[in-house]
């Protein structure tokens, strides 16, 4: 439940390294902190996880396991981010060891993301507008692989969309899924 995830610590985090285990990687070895990261695993993102670790053990134990995994971090929809997740962000930003991007909805930032945005000093804001119906036909011929757009069924998912970008490409795939829509040869 997307409404409930200010309520859960690291959930970003702990989603990230349990998807990479589920899929067979094993966690990098992380010394003395090691604990501290499987303990947050272990427990999931709850609060409990913080109770047996000290706060700046797991921040440091996750910032060395991210330096270990990734090139760059991105969090996605940091409207929804928990302290915790926000306090590791600006950790990470201070250790200045990994390439940090971050993306949230300003119509839905509360005063906690406001004010975190404020104090970092890495923080841009780019206003992305919704795609034109030109836009939305050009998304389309890409994705056909086609030179020209069906500019009708542009016009219609534009409408649908209000030329949100994820929208439309969540609304071709129900399309596609139900086999209400299908691509077919010229």
């Amino acid at each position: 439940c997307l409404a409930n995830m200010t309520l859960v610590p690291f959930h970003p985090v702990v989603r990230l390294i349990t998807s990479q285990l589920e899929q067979g990687s094993s966690l990098p070895s992380l010394g003395a902190y090691q604990p501290d990261l499987e303990t947050l695993v272990q427990i999931g993102s709850s609060q409990e996880a913080l109770v047996g670790s000290d706060r700046n053990r797991l921040l440091e134990a996750i910032a060395r396991y991210l330096e270990l995994s990734c090139e760059l971090v991105l969090f996605d929809d940091l409207q929804w981010a928990d302290t915790g997740t926000l306090e590791l962000i600006r950790f990470l930003h201070e250790r200045g060891s990994l390439r940090l991007r971050a993306a949230s909805r300003a119509s839905e930032a509360g005063p906690a993301l406001q004010r975190f945005l404020l104090d970092l000093s890495m923080a841009r804001t780019i206003n992305l507008e919704p795609l034109t119906r030109e836009a939305m036909g050009e998304l389309l011929a890409g994705l056909t692989g086609r030179k020209r757009p069906p500019e009708r069924f542009a016009g219609w998912l534009h409408q649908l969309t209000g030329g949100n970008p994820m929208f439309a490409l969540e609304a071709l795939r129900s399309l596609f899924e139900t086999r209400i829509l299908r691509l077919e040869d010229e």
